[in-house]
């Protein structure tokens, strides 16, 4: 399979699975034969083993379709001074928050599949990258149920 006949949004995956220094990836539509029934129910049947013993889940958020792409310029939060470690990019940002934008992908059931059963995800939303655990987005949901349940 040639570089450039990869869509925009895989590409962007395989560049940072390669620069994580991950060896296998991952991608739904190019795992599970699209248009085999038979495949479908045996790798669909797996999905909660697959997502739960992932090392890392990267959810392409801010893209609408696999052309889209979801690298790219992000310009939020404060900018973080670290010294000491000149390999610690000078343009990191932080900024407090509990909750990530929220993106096309998020309208996916099957996406919010895997965010409950990945044990971490790398999102890459429209103005930040964010990261979470399995046990703290699970306590989020959780934390959420039990004060709508209180009102």
């Amino acid at each position: 399979m040639s570089w450039n006949s990869l869509p925009r949004t895989f590409q962007d995956a395989v560049f940072i699975t390669r620069k994580l220094g991950l060896k296998y990836l991952w991608i739904d539509s190019r795992c599970i034969l699209q248009d085999d029934d038979a495949d479908w129910d045996l790798q669909l049947a797996q999905m909660g083993d697959i997502c739960n013993k992932s090392y890392l889940t990267l959810a392409a958020v801010s893209a609408i379709d696999d052309q889209a792409g979801f690298l790219g310029f992000r310009d939020a939060g404060i900018p973080l001074e670290i010294e000491g470690d000149p390999r610690i990019p000078s343009n990191i940002r932080l900024r407090r928050a509990y909750e990530r934008t929220q993106g096309p992908l998020d309208t996916r059931a099957w996406a919010f599949q895997e965010r409950i059963l990945s044990p971490r995800t790398l999102s890459f939303c429209v103005e930040e990258m964010t990261w979470d655990s399995q046990r703290c987005f699970l306590d989020r949901v959780r934390r959420r149920s039990a004060s709508a349940q209180s009102c």
